[in-house]
C-alpha cells in the first residue's frame, strides 16, 4: 500500500474530512485531491504534519508498521484504561 493509500484509509475510517486536512497541512484542497486521484504521495515535509493530524505516526504513514515503542505504549494504555474501568466497576458494585 502507497503512503497516499494509507492516507485515506485512516482519513476514511476517522470519519475527517479532505478539506480539513488540507487546511491543517497548508495545501490546497486540490493538492489533497492529486494525493488520492493520482496516487500520488505528499512531500517529505507535510508527512509530519498529516500524521499528525490523522493521529498516527510517520512511520505508519511510511511503512504501513507502528514502531515497537509505540506498540507496546498502547497495549500498556490499553491496559491501564482497563484496569480503572474494572475498579470503578468493584468500586460501584461494592456500595
Amino acid at each position: 500500500m502507497t503512503i497516499s493509500k494509507r492516507i485515506f484509509d485512516v482519513l476514511k475510517k476517522s470519519g475527517k474530512k479532505q478539506a480539513d486536512l488540507a487546511k491543517y497541512a497548508g495545501v490546497r484542497s486540490n493538492t489533497v485531491s492529486d494525493w488520492k486521484n493520482k496516487n500520488i504521495n505528499p512531500s517529505a515535509d507535510l508527512i509530519p504534519k498529516i500524521a499528525e493530524f490523522l493521529g498516527v505516526s510517520c512511520d505508519y504513514l511510511l511503512t504501513g508498521k507502528e514502531p515497537a515503542s509505540i506498540m507496546a505504549s498502547n497495549i500498556h494504555n490499553s491496559a491501564v484504561v482497563q484496569g480503572n474501568h474494572a475498579s470503578t466497576l468493584i468500586v460501584k458494585n461494592g456500595k
